[in-house]
């Protein structure tokens, strides 16, 4: 097929399903299927045209590397995770909050140590910080746009020892190597930080809306969880 803004319409499928169904992977293939059936539109030839891009991908050298190194990564974090380092440390800092300011200060500083990865970060910090809500007088909306805040659009930013960042070099690499251009992709990773625009307007937005902005409104968010309708939730997820 040639280049045409029919390329753009899987994109156009992918995200509202994502959006709708809450799930990307479902999302992902839908897209991938509708993708293979504008290159070769028949009922056999676009189901089979998909598989071959599938298998094309994970026979590809270059995308080996990528899962082999996330899968890795991820033992590491969870091997973080099971020691409870960070979260021995973050759950003895808490002992001595007794403000809203120190537990967002906290939430902060606590990146230091969890910006490996997202999911790390919200599993180690999120229950700790949950509990300081019975010290400290701030909602449930507060405390979770500060995790927000300080977990993805920090660690997209930060140039060493996170998943994003072997994951990102990687995509580049096969990038310039496709288009023929000699280029170091973990160079270019860095040279590219600055214009994430999104994660740096976000974190200064966050710290602006923690420290110095103090609304006249009252909320009426929660500041208590209810752990029976959380728990009934983890158990539909479960």
């Amino acid at each position: 097929m040639e280049t045409s803004w029919l390329s753009i319409i899987p994109f156009l499928v992918v995200i509202p399903v994502a959006i709708y169904t809450k799930q990307v992977l479902p999302a992902l293939f839908l897209g991938l299927l509708v993708g293979a059936y504008l290159i070769e539109p028949t009922i056999i030839g676009g189901i089979q045209t998909m598989f071959v891009y599938v298998v094309q991908a994970l026979i590809d050298t270059n995308n080996i590397k990528i899962i082999v190194f996330l899968y890795a990564f991820s033992g590491l974090v969870g091997m973080i995770k099971i020691t409870g380092g960070i979260r021995g440390f973050v759950e003895k800092a808490a002992e001595k909050i007794q403000t809203r300011k120190q537990a967002l200060i906290l939430t902060y500083v606590s990146t230091i140590g969890t910006f490996a990865a997202p999911t790390f970060r919200f599993v180690t910090i999120a229950p700790i910080m949950r509990a300081l809500l019975k010290k400290v007088k701030m909602t449930t909306a507060e405390l979770g746009f500060v995790i927000e805040t300080t977990a993805t659009p920090i660690i997209v930013l930060i140039p060493v020892a996170t998943a994003f960042v072997g994951y990102m070099v990687s995509i580049i690499q096969i990038a310039t190597e496709n288009q023929g251009l000699v280029l170091d992709p973990y160079d270019l990773f860095i040279q590219s930080i600055p214009f994430n625009f999104f994660s740096i307007v976000t974190i200064l937005l966050g710290i602006y809306l923690s420290f110095f902005h103090h609304s006249k409104e009252k909320s009426d968010a929660p500041t208590q969880i209810d752990e029976e309708k959380s728990g009934g939730r983890r158990g539909r997820l479960a």
